[in-house]
């Protein structure tokens, strides 16, 4: 369990984090999000022990943390958004000094540990390369691999599937949910889709407060008891403007190519708007349907709702 209780964290008279509190289970993997300058950074930072909180504290398993606590931060593994790796080392250089600084004496932890890590993240074909000669993915990998080489409890990563293909993101999105059975995994990303399916859990801030916390799917439903329906059909010279008033209280948007019409409808009352489209239909004979279907609100909706305001 990990627990932030009244985070605060100024640079100057900026507040970046402002009197943040949360609470994290083991087995819990986290989708911490924000838009550019929320503080998401600047939190995940403080939870991995780089940065210290103007005010406030953090509880590990039932004990306070400190600044100084080395180890505490042994229990963290870190991946940031722009990773620090040094261009000259080879991989498998790079993996061993992550165990060193993690003060991993033991010979054969040690190799377990690396078999198991490179392995895991794909890094086979480049373990004795130098880290400047791979792509981004492959970086990225490297990244990843020392985060998690020394075995870390709470996994804390800022962009981890940034700058890999599509095979690699899959390979990366089901390596991070098996890892999330038994430790507590913090993700920050702008890819909101894997949020989806990585996460079981959002957090999302804006302008250093939490504006939403819950389960991933009860936040995709949250809009206020709103759905959406799609509907599509097609009719000889459309007359938008009739159309639009006849659909006004849903809130219509609108769209047109030669003559089928594409209409998004948004109410709190679903029986509602489907009578409404059936009697449309019904008194417009030249209607002909082509579609009716309702869409499922996305976790970027949420985000840009809450943030935004759309």
């Amino acid at each position: 369990m990990i627990e932030l209780r009244n985070i605060t964290k100024k640079y100057a008279d900026f507040v970046a984090v402002d009197n943040l509190s949360f609470k994290i289970s083991r087995g819990d993997v986290i989708g911490f999000l924000g838009p550019n300058g929320a503080g998401k950074t600047t939190t995940m930072k403080i939870l991995s022990g780089l940065i210290v909180p103007n005010s406030g504290e953090i509880i590990i398993e039932g004990m306070q943390t400190s600044e100084f606590d080395l180890e505490y931060r042994k229990r963290i593994g870190y991946m940031p958004e722009s990773n620090p790796l040094y261009k000259d080392q080879l991989v498998s250089e790079a993996l061993n000094f992550a165990l060193d600084l993690n003060s991993i004496r033991d010979s054969k932890v040690r190799k377990s540990r690396i078999n198991f890590i490179v392995e895991a993240t794909g890094l086979q074909t480049v373990f004795n390369r130098p880290i400047g000669e791979l792509s981004k993915g492959f970086r990225q990998r490297v990244g990843l691999a020392i985060a998690l080489v020394h075995d870390p409890e709470i996994l804390i990563l800022d962009e981890p599937t940034e700058g890999l293909d599509p095979n690699q993101r899959v390979d990366i999105r089901n390596l991070i949910k098996d890892l999330g059975k038994k430790r507590t995994v913090i993700i920050s990303t702008h890819v909101l889709a894997e949020v989806q399916y990585m996460c079981n859990r959002v957090i999302i801030i804006n302008k250093g407060k939490i504006v939403a916390d819950g389960p991933t799917q009860e936040l995709t439903n949250f809009k206020k008891g709103k759905v959406s329906v799609d509907f599509v059909f097609t009719v000889d010279n459309p007359n938008l403007a009739s159309i639009k008033d006849y659909f006004f209280e849903f809130d219509p948007e609108i769209d047109v190519d030669t003559n089928q019409v594409r209409i998004r409808l948004t109410t709190t009352d679903e029986n509602h708007l489907l009578d409404e489209v059936t009697q449309f239909i019904r008194t417009n004979p030249k209607v002909v349907l082509y579609s009716l279907s309702k869409k499922q609100t996305t976790l970027e909706e949420v985000f840009k709702s809450l943030t935004i305001g759309k």
